[in-house]
């Protein structure tokens, strides 16, 4: 594990660790089963809404289903809003809290809205490349990802609480 260090900010400061890889993808579970119950209600949420639109329309039940399109898009958007307000409230999913990392910016700061889309996006293709993306860190002298290094991000491993 690489050490890194952080300048002064409102984040802890000093020597950091970067996370295994395996704790980040033991966080990465743990947000998918926190994530699950959320895409459930925007799903009802998008079907509720399409079956009062389309209800006023027409009879015809096939159309009250919402197309591949537009519950792929709300996915899409919901697991994005989920993942950008933990990282630009506290740097912190609540999967990354149970594992004690946090996402900062290269310069120590809070990561920035414009980081977290750059970061989902590349954490897309990370995933789109068969997981290459996530498992970087293993050529990586920094241990970054490669939505890290798109976004000018890193992941740190806070100390245990005393």
């Amino acid at each position: 594990m690489s050490k890194i260090h952080k300048n002064a900010s409102s984040h802890p400061t000093g020597e950091f660790t970067v996370p295994s890889i395996w704790r980040h993808i033991l966080a990465i579970f743990y947000d998918s089963i926190l994530l699950v119950p959320v895409l459930m209600l925007s799903a009802s949420l998008v079907l509720g809404i399409s079956k009062a639109l389309f209800s006023l329309q027409t009879y015809d039940s096939n159309i009250l289903e919402p197309s591949v399109l537009v519950r792929q898009v709300v996915f899409t958007f919901t697991i994005f809003a989920f993942f950008s307000w933990f990282w630009i409230k506290n740097g912190q999913t609540l999967g990354m809290q149970a594992w004690r990392i946090r996402l900062i910016s290269i310069d120590g700061t809070r990561v920035k809205l414009k980081q977290t889309v750059i970061r989902f996006i590349g954490a897309t293709l990370s995933l789109a490349f068969l997981g290459l993306g996530y498992f970087w860190p293993l050529f990586d002298s920094q241990g970054r990802t490669w939505h890290d290094i798109l976004s000018g991000t890193r992941l740190i491993l806070l100390p245990k609480r005393k």
